[in-house]
């Protein structure tokens, strides 16, 4: 039982800080099933603790719980392995436009993307964001982020300009890894 609310902080970020603000089915899903993993659960407790319930009802909560972790565990693994392969395919360079400004970049790197990414250049440690520094982002990879969001990240186009959007991202395209 103390692991069970050991995890509940846990439980807290991923439901209500990733999982409902994004449009994606697979992060849907991750939460609900994270959701009913905690249901399982505590089903699963209250069954071994009340010895009321008849025998063939411990393995089928064991059994429904086990399904569903199995389903928590996909709905990560394909996200990760999606992420993984998009990082190893060799990086599209595209060229950062003239006329953007990097050092101003990096002022609204630091204002609106520092708690999300982590980026050496601009002193962020965030972690809930991928890590800019091992990604190295395409200046048009992360302009076409940046406006239209997706994946947990948000649009930022109704809160930047265009020209704060090609801004930063020059200062990521040309600073990650850095």
């Amino acid at each position: 039982m103390l692991v069970f609310a050991c995890t509940l902080p846990v439980a807290y970020h991923c439901i209500f800080k990733l999982g409902f603000r994004s449009p994606s089915t697979r992060v849907l899903a991750h939460s609900l099933l994270g959701c009913a993993f905690y249901g399982a659960y505590a089903a699963k407790v209250t069954v071994v603790r009340l010895h009321r319930f008849p025998r063939p009802v411990l393995p089928v909560a064991g059994g429904l719980l086990f399904a569903i972790l199995i389903g928590v565990w996909y709905s990560s693994a394909v996200w990760l392995y999606r992420e993984n392969a998009q990082a190893a395919s060799p990086a599209t360079t595209s060229v950062v436009p003239a006329g953007t400004n990097a050092t101003a970049g990096e002022t609204v790197f630091r204002s609106n993307c520092s708690s999300c990414h982590t980026l050496k250049a601009a002193g962020a440690g965030g972690q809930i964001g991928p890590n800019l520094d091992d990604l190295r982002p395409g200046f048009e990879q992360v302009r076409a982020k940046v406006e239209s969001g997706g994946g947990g990240m948000p649009s930022f186009s109704g809160s930047l300009t265009p020209e704060q959007i090609r801004d930063v991202a020059a200062f990521v395209a040309t600073r990650a890894g850095g």
